[in-house]
């Protein structure tokens, strides 16, 4: 029998067959450690693999965009050509006057603008797009009718329009020119 510093008793035995762990017939004492170390490198494997096939992907993703995608130089020497367009705007109503008309006449920055027009209200315009995209939009209040309704036309087809119903609406129909 030891003492401990404490002074307490604590028995030691040698360790026997008793109190050893059994082992499996055929084996060595250290192959469930072994087993166990293997099982551990399989998840840092998969991950490994993950992460270089996802970086795989990625770096032929942003080649193939490279590619395809034009530099600044090449869009300096190949500029897009300017496009005319014929926008129609119309504005009707039943009853006589829309208090205010608003409408796009440049595409970009220019609008013009209508005080107490008759309705049903029509205006003609040849907007040049490029070398971005431009708007045609026009915008009108009701009165006191019914409703009041509105429309886009680009080089003969009509590519939107609204209809508001009430007194004292408001209407808007818009679309993109490229």
């Amino acid at each position: 029998m030891q003492v401990s510093e404490t002074d307490s008793p604590v028995e030691s035995r040698p360790a026997t067959e008793a109190t050893a762990r059994p082992r499996r017939p055929g084996t060595r004492s250290s192959s469930r450690e072994h087993a166990h170390g293997r099982r551990r490198w399989v998840p840092w494997l998969l991950g490994v693999t993950a992460l270089a096939l996802t970086g795989a992907v990625v770096a032929a993703v942003s080649t193939a965009a490279a590619r395809t995608s034009p530099t600044a130089q090449d869009q300096r020497q190949n500029p897009l050509a300017p496009t005319r367009h014929r926008v129609v705007y119309e504005v009707t109503g039943e009853g006589g006057k829309s208090p205010e008309i608003t409408y796009a006449t440049d595409g970009v920055n220019t609008t013009g603008k209508v005080d107490g027009a008759t309705l049903p209200w029509r205006k003609e315009l040849d907007i040049t797009v490029g070398p971005g995209a431009a708007v045609a939009q026009v915008m009108a209040f009701n009165g006191q009718s019914s409703s009041i309704s509105c429309s886009v036309s680009v080089d003969g087809h009509v590519v939107t329009e609204k209809t508001a119903p009430g007194t004292y609406s408001s209407i808007s129909c818009s679309t993109i020119l490229r």
